[in-house]
């Protein structure tokens, strides 16, 4: 109703159940519920730029917080060190160990696109293997899923080749 009173122009609400919007035919624009899915588009990307500020090692013990606990993980099936979906735990137990265990590396986003509940993230994976130490400097995609203020699912993509490569698989 803010958009009626600041412009003194009437609108019309939805009066169906679980509808929440208003609309003004004189701006022809949908005012409140544009307002609500703009605030939220903001916190999903904070939700997830804080995953990538917090994913830095030394400082990991905030990710937890950041994600469900059933969180999803999608990883392309050509990863080197495990692709396939993982879940909850498994995350933790399996896919984590298993990749930090070969990769010294650290997650650089350089761009985030937002839409709805959707927050997509371009980036580079960018460090050395474990063992030898050979540079790794591989492009990500990661599709970021937000639900109530939490991280549910992550779908990677990127170069596996270029993974395994470095690994001298």
């Amino acid at each position: 109703m803010a958009h009626a009173k600041a412009s003194g122009r009437p609108v019309i609400a939805s009066a169906e159940p679980g509808e929440r919007w208003l609309y003004c035919y004189f701006d022809d624009a949908m005012v409140e519920l544009l307002r609500e899915v703009t605030r939220i588009m903001k916190e999903n990307e904070k939700r997830v730029r804080d995953f990538y500020e917090a994913i830095v090692p030394g400082h990991r013990e905030r990710v937890a917080s950041l994600q469900s606990a059933h969180v999803v993980y999608e990883l392309p099936e050509g990863m080197p060190t495990g692709g396939g979906r993982f879940e909850g735990v498994a995350v933790r137990d399996e896919f984590l160990p298993k990749f930090y265990g070969a990769y010294d590396v650290r997650l650089v986003p350089e761009e985030f696109i937002t839409s709805g509940k959707h927050v997509t993230v371009v980036g580079r994976l960018v460090g050395k293997t474990r063992d030898g130490g050979v540079p790794v400097n591989v492009p990500f995609v990661h599709v970021w899923t937000v639900r109530s203020d939490i991280l549910t699912r992550m779908r990677v993509f990127t170069d596996t080749a270029l993974l395994a490569k470095a690994l001298g698989q």
